[in-house]
């Protein structure tokens, strides 16, 4: 009987890994996989690749005598199909759905165009949905053995998201330092700034409307959050991504104002004696990049209502630039 259930087990688990390398095909240009010529890219595989991966880790979990995985592991055939199988699938979905997040973007405003149609803007928010499910379906679960806690954090989900707004905050730190020193650069860097902004609240629109999947290894103990934005604004301590990148973004701007303007020269110059022209374009940078990019949800602020909405944010980035200026 004992040779029987492990001979069930090692079919069940070789079906799941063929299951698994036909999934992986279908996300085309990932891992090793030939491309069929003409194949085109299937986001959603990665959600289907991820339940697959879930289903083997659930399989891989029952290891007490008598479950379903017990003696698993001393199969030569299962090993094989973990190390050459399983762990690339594995590794290729996550570095995909991380890819996807990492290259989100929905404004148009550093292009100069608006030509983005109707079918482009779906299929990105389409795209990097599948990409948000893949991480929160992967994210590792506690441990069981450890206390039991009824809080728990998509961490593979939650990292990606952090690295999206990191590297937005790090490119605007970078390029509003360089054009602080060399004005006549600086109207095209708050430009980019503003779309950085806007693709952040595209993100918060979709992170908002975007709920949980049913996870099947998730213990009862844990209640999922009610979408994909709650745990992020949790982690970050804000209630807002906008309010977020803004305010994160002047806290770190003041220091290299501060380093202009303590090397002076004709930078530090030329930026004290055009220091009300840049407050206006640092006010006008907040204003715009804090309305939604088009196909996105949420009503759109003009003039006075808009600058009214975001005043604090307003405040605090031209602050960090004209406050280090003096008077």
């Amino acid at each position: 009987w004992e040779t029987v259930r492990l001979g069930r087990s090692v079919g069940r688990c070789l079906q799941l890994g063929r299951q698994l390398e036909i999934q992986l095909a279908e996300v085309a240009g990932t891992g090793n996989v030939v491309k069929i010529q003409g194949q085109k890219e299937d986001h959603r595989a990665l959600v289907r690749c991820s339940n697959t991966l879930l289903s083997v880790r659930e399989l891989f979990s029952k290891r007490g005598e008598g479950e379903e995985g017990y003696g698993l592991d001393r199969v030569d055939v299962v090993r094989t199909l973990q190390t050459s199988v399983l762990a690339p699938a594995d590794r290729t979905v996550l570095t995909k759905s991380q890819q996807i997040v990492r290259e989100f973007s929905m404004s148009s405003l550093s292009t100069g165009t608006n030509t983005t149609t109707f079918a482009q803007t779906a299929d990105t928010k389409s795209r990097t949905t599948s990409a948000l499910l893949s991480l929160y379906l992967l994210s590792p679960m506690p441990d069981p053995t450890k206390k039991k806690t009824g809080k728990w954090e998509p961490e593979l989900l939650i990292n990606a998201l952090q690295d999206y707004l990191r590297t937005a905050l790090t490119s605007s730190l970078a390029s509003l330092s360089r054009a602080l020193a060399t004005l006549p650069t600086l109207d095209r860097t708050l430009l980019e700034v503003s779309a950085r902004c806007q693709n952040i609240l595209a993100l918060e629109s979709l992170l908002s409307s975007t709920t949980p999947p049913s996870h099947p290894t998730i213990p009862e103990s844990i209640k999922q959050p009610a979408n994909f934005l709650l745990p992020l604004l949790s982690s970050l301590e804000t209630g807002s991504l906008a309010s977020y990148f803004w305010r994160t973004l002047a806290g770190h701007l003041s220091t290299k104002v501060m380093e202009i303007v303590n090397r002076g020269g004709v930078s530090a110059r030329t930026l004290r004696s055009n220091k009300n022209s840049v407050r206006d374009a640092i006010k006008e940078c907040v204003v715009r990049g804090s309305q939604p990019p088009a196909g996105i949800g949420g009503v759109k602020s003009k003039g006075d209502d808009a600058e009214k909405t975001w005043e604090r944010e307003v405040a605090v980035m031209v602050g960090s630039v004209v406050g280090a200026l003096g008077r």
